[in-house]
C-alpha cells in the first residue's frame, strides 16, 4: 500500500508540474489580450481625431501575432484552448477589416466610414477573447486545486502508514525485549 501511495504521489506531482507549466504565462496572455482591447480603442480614437499612428497599429499586430503563434517580443505563450483560439482567430480576422476601415478613415474622413460601429464590434470580440483566456486559466487552477487535495490525502495516508509501522515496530521491539528477559531469566 505504501509503495502504491508513493507512486501515486509521484504521478500527481508530475501532473501538477505539467498543469503549472500550462498555467505559466496565461496571466501575461490575459494582460496582453486586454491591452489589445484598450489600445485598439485608443487607435480608433486617434484616427477619428486625425492623428494617424502606424506604430500603434504595428504594436497591436505584434501582440496579436504573439498571442496566436507564441512568438514576438512579448514572451507570450499560445493557449492550447479551442474556444480561446477560435475567439482569437475571429478577433484577428476582424482586426484586418478594422485596419482597412482605418485606411478608409485616413482617405475620406471618419464620417463616411463605419469605424465607430466596427470599433464597438471589435471591442466585444476582444472582450470575449479576454474572457475565454480567463476561463482557461480558471480551469487549470481548478485542476491544480483537485490535484493538491489528492496529494494532501495521499501524504496523510503515507504519514498514517509510517506511524502505524512505527507503532508496530515498537510493539515488536517490546515483545523481543520481554522474550530476551525471559530467556535470560530461564
Amino acid at each position: 500500500l505504501q509503495s502504491t501511495l508513493i507512486v501515486a504521489l509521484i504521478l500527481l506531482v508530475i501532473i501538477m508540474m505539467m498543469q503549472i507549466n500550462r498555467l505559466q504565462g496565461t496571466a501575461r496572455v490575459i494582460n496582453y489580450a486586454g491591452i489589445v482591447r484598450g489600445a485598439t480603442q485608443r487607435e480608433v480614437k486617434l484616427e477619428v481625431t486625425g492623428n494617424a499612428n502606424d506604430e500603434l497599429i504595428q504594436y497591436l499586430d505584434d501582440i496579436l501575432n504573439g498571442l496566436k503563434y507564441e512568438n514576438g517580443n512579448y514572451d507570450l505563450i499560445r493557449l492550447e484552448d479551442a474556444d480561446y483560439q477560435q475567439k482569437l482567430s475571429r478577433q484577428i480576422d476582424y482586426w484586418e477589416l478594422l485596419k482597412k476601415e482605418i485606411q478608409k478613415v485616413r482617405s475620406v474622413g471618419y464620417r463616411d466610414t463605419d469605424i465607430v460601429e466596427m470599433s464597438e464590434a471589435y471591442f466585444k470580440l476582444a472582450d470575449e477573447t479576454v474572457s475565454s483566456a480567463e476561463v482557461y486559466s480558471e480551469k487549470i487552477a481548478k485542476i491544480l486545486r483537485v490535484l493538491e487535495i489528492f496529494s494532501a490525502v495521499i501524504m496523510a495516508g503515507l504519514i498514517l502508514l509510517i506511524i502505524e509501522q512505527y507503532i508496530y515496530a515498537m510493539n515488536i521491539a517490546k515483545k523481543n525485549k520481554i522474550k530476551k528477559k525471559k530467556a535470560y531469566i530461564d
